[in-house]
């Protein structure tokens, strides 16, 4: 597949705490890693106060390898948008994105707004798998041309009006980053996050003009993933320097006019105590609610998972193959109370 390296600098990876400072009971963790393990897990990770609250790595794996993480790569587009915000690139995301892409501007898909690109709003043609080469699905991920793809992309409901979540999205908010900041997409993410916060070298995937898939096969470090997980639960914010607005995290992680569960290229659990609502992720199983209010970001149907853990601090990371009977929530529920589901009269 081919790549393109995206640079931080000289990265140390996170400090390990030591055991006075864990507030996850072993035995939890223990409940959480015996799951996971059966569950063809490569990584499992708990970070807390900018230092590596548990950690274990299947034989073979350690911290510094790169891992695929699929689609958690969309999150870097809003992550892109958010700097841009931050340094005026982009005046709000209510603009229509026809201001930066010149096919849509006498387009109606250039009414589509940014923030309807970010929440998966935008009204085109939902993805859908297809194993034809010539077909939308296989050009975006292995064609010579993905801008050419998605700007192809027909418009099959009113902007703004359901939530459908896709590829080409994260791949239009890429090109709208590039149009309005004059700067390559993998040269802004280096400069305005990889940089700042001294991450380690990652991996993007071209096509063959040399233009980043935004929406996938993000490779990076574990340590990499955690720090920016701990980033956004810190508001934006890493080691005392700001990378993106206070404002912008906040929304990222709040509910979309079209779905409660899903934010800025983010997804939101269901809480423990909340009244279950109709509007379902459609990538990650989720019938059981979570202990504490959680946000996660996730790949290919939970292959890699990051979630946050805004009450607790702490971002916890999965990483593996497919995996068997997946619950999204689980995990986190081990961790915080060594049960998989939250106990009766929780919820």
């Amino acid at each position: 597949v081919p790549g393109q390296l995206i640079e931080g600098g000289a990265s140390a990876p996170l400090a390990g705490a030591a055991r006075a400072q864990r507030r996850i009971a072993e035995a939890n963790w223990q409940a959480a890693l015996d799951w996971a393990r059966g569950r063809d897990t490569e990584v499992l990770a708990v970070a807390r106060a900018g230092r590596r609250e548990q950690a274990w790595f299947a034989e073979g794996r350690d911290d510094g390898s790169l891992r695929a993480v699929r689609s958690i790569a969309k999150a870097l587009s809003a992550l892109a948008v958010g700097a841009a915000l931050g340094a005026g690139a982009l005046p709000d995301v209510r603009q229509p994105v026809g201001r930066w892409l010149a096919a849509w501007r006498a387009d109606p898909r250039g009414r589509i707004t940014v923030e309807q690109l970010l929440t998966m709003a935008s009204g085109l043609d939902s993805y859908r798998p297809d194993p034809d080469p010539r077909g939308r699905a296989l050009q975006q991920a292995e064609g010579s041309d993905v801008a050419e793809t998605v700007i192809g992309i027909p418009l099959r409901a009113e902007p703004g009006t359901r939530f459908g979540w896709g590829n080409a999205e994260s791949q239009l908010l890429s090109m709208v980053v590039e149009s309005a900041t004059g700067v390559a997409y993998r040269d802004y993410l280096q400069a305005r996050i990889w940089k700042p916060m001294q991450l380690g070298t990652a991996s993007l995937n071209v096509d063959r003009e040399g233009r980043t898939r935004a929406f996938c096969c993000l490779r990076i470090r574990a340590d990499d993933l955690l720090k920016i997980g701990l980033m956004l639960l810190e508001g934006g914010t890493w080691q005392g320097r700001r990378i993106l607005p206070e404002a912008f995290v906040r929304a990222m992680f709040a509910p979309s006019a079209v779905n409660p569960y899903h934010g800025y290229q983010a997804f939101i659990g269901w809480t423990a105590g909340e009244p279950r609502r109709a509007e379902r992720p459609l990538i990650v199983r989720h019938e059981v609610p979570f202990a504490e209010p959680a946000f996660y970001l996730s790949g290919y149907g939970g292959t890699t998972t990051l979630w946050l853990l805004p009450c607790s601090g702490r971002a916890i990371l999965r990483a593996g193959r497919d995996p068997r009977e997946w619950e999204a929530s689980t995990l986190p529920n081990l961790l915080l109370t060594g049960r998989a589901e939250p106990r009766r009269g929780a919820d």
